[in-house]
């Protein structure tokens, strides 16, 4: 069983890597849409031309559609199970692992020792790691 809330707890540490590794290309692949639009208003030299294509394979090699793909099968997987706890279980789970919030922050939040916390914390992953399929 520990095998698997560890699973679990790694699981949800890689949606929280995957949300921030997908904000980051979003924004990387804005600046190159950027980048071809303002080239675009150039003469379309062959020179503007390489520009642009060079832009248009960078951000075909970004792959942020399997970043994303990635992300939101694992959120699939454990939404269920997340949506199972009682609120302030899924509210506390969710910062821990998804938001990265310390186990002392979350206890000043939910008027709990960081003890208490910890422990209402593991006992929530537990039984997400009881319902989902890992």
């Amino acid at each position: 069983m520990q095998s698997k809330i560890n699973k679990v707890k790694k699981d949800l540490r890689a949606i929280k890597k995957g949300t921030h590794a997908i904000e980051r290309l979003i924004k990387i692949q804005g600046m190159h849409f950027t980048r071809i639009k303002a080239l675009g208003e150039l003469e379309r030299t062959e020179e503007i031309k390489r520009l642009i294509k060079g832009e248009e394979e960078i951000i075909a090699s970004l792959g942020i559609t399997a970043v994303i793909e990635k992300n939101a099968e694992l959120e699939r997987m454990y939404t269920e199970a997340i949506s199972t706890l009682p609120l302030t279980d899924r509210a506390m789970v969710l910062d821990c692992y998804v938001g990265g919030k310390t186990y002392w922050k979350i206890a000043m939040e939910y008027g709990f020792s960081e003890e208490g916390a910890r422990k209402r914390i593991d006992k929530a992953v537990k039984k997400i790691a009881e319902e989902v399929t890992v």
